[in-house]
């Protein structure tokens, strides 16, 4: 990789480590010129913290330097309450400044409104959500769910951050360009096409549907795993399970289809307060124990509730929002 190093600042390694591709030997060349001197550290430091929208430092690997000078310059010149900056040639004394400690304000936010990358962020409340990414690749939003990604670069990074809640993502795959969902200490590979990952304050579950992905806890942990397996994250042990085989409903929140083999109704209703938020009250807890067969498809939740009664023989009355099950 060419590193691109101005003012003996390793601005292409600063970058690298913020999208998370250093190499071992590039990490520990930067840990050295940060210890190098206090002035380094602060430099650093100043770049870290303007965090993600320090994507100008992807000028050194696309942009003409001279090109984008001419018509910030122009910008700059209308703004009559900024100092004037002399052109040096090109953005190195501007970028100079700007890590050595926001010499000019004003300047520095100029930088950074034009050449950042504008973060699209979605998320649901009490409704699921279908979203399409600049790649052709489908997203579905479970409730109370949220991702983001980066507009102008997804095409070349194709790279999303599952902020909270469950997403069932149908990638279309590129053997040349991975998708990647980050999850801050796990993160997840496409190798395929489809699967489901959900995340709480306590585990992060990965479900294949269809193909492959690579589940990885930084450098330590990784588990691959194909169509119908599942693997589990725990936060608190930061221990990464092995492959396992995936519940047989764990996507019918996206698909509305639910598959019961001699399945006990406790459990049954368990699916459906998390798909459709079904409430039920048993007037005997014996009829918890009662076993379904069915397949039920797309079907809507007194639907359901018709072909249970039919089924097992039992009696259900819907009273305000709540079902009511008896003999």
């Amino acid at each position: 990789m060419e590193n691109y190093q101005q003012d003996n600042i390793p601005y292409q390694l600063i970058l690298d480590e913020m999208e998370r591709e250093l190499s071992p030997a590039e990490a520990s060349a930067l840990e050295q010129w940060k210890a190098a001197s206090q002035e380094n550290l602060a430099i650093y430091d100043s770049l870290r913290k303007a965090g993600d929208r320090l994507t100008l430092l992807s000028l050194y690997r696309t942009a003409d330097v001279d090109q984008a000078w001419s018509r910030m310059s122009a910008g700059i010149q209308d703004q009559q309450a900024l100092p004037q900056v002399k052109r040096k040639g090109t953005l190195r004394l501007l970028l100079g400044s700007l890590a050595a400690a926001a010499i000019i304000t004003g300047i520095s936010v100029l930088l950074f409104n034009w050449f950042s990358d504008e973060a699209a962020v979605y998320q649901t409340a009490n409704e699921r959500q279908q979203l399409a990414l600049p790649d052709g690749s489908t997203v579905f939003l479970n409730e109370h769910s949220a991702i983001s990604y980066l507009k102008r670069r997804f095409n070349n990074k194709r790279q999303v951050k599952l902020l909270k809640g469950e997403a069932y993502f149908e990638v279309v795959h590129n053997d040349k360009n991975e998708f990647l969902i980050d999850l801050g200490e796990v993160v997840v590979r496409d190798i395929g096409t489809s699967f489901d990952i959900k995340t709480d304050t306590g585990n992060i579950q990965v479900i294949v549907n269809e193909g492959a992905v690579s589940m990885e806890h930084q450098q330590s942990q990784k588990v691959v795993l194909g169509a119908n397996q599942m693997a589990i994250f725990n936060r608190e042990t930061k221990n990464l399970s092995d492959a396992a085989a995936a519940p047989l409903n764990y996507k019918a929140w996206q698909d509305k289809k639910l598959r019961y083999v001699q399945t006990p109704l406790s459990l049954v209703f368990q699916d459906l307060n998390r798909i459709y938020g079904t409430r039920v009250l048993f007037q005997d807890s014996t009829l918890k124990e009662r076993k379904l067969n069915a397949y039920l498809n797309q079907k809507t939740e007194d639907q359901i509730m018709h072909i249970i009664a039919a089924s097992l023989q039992i009696k259900i009355v819907k009273k305000d929002s709540t079902f009511i099950i008896f003999q």
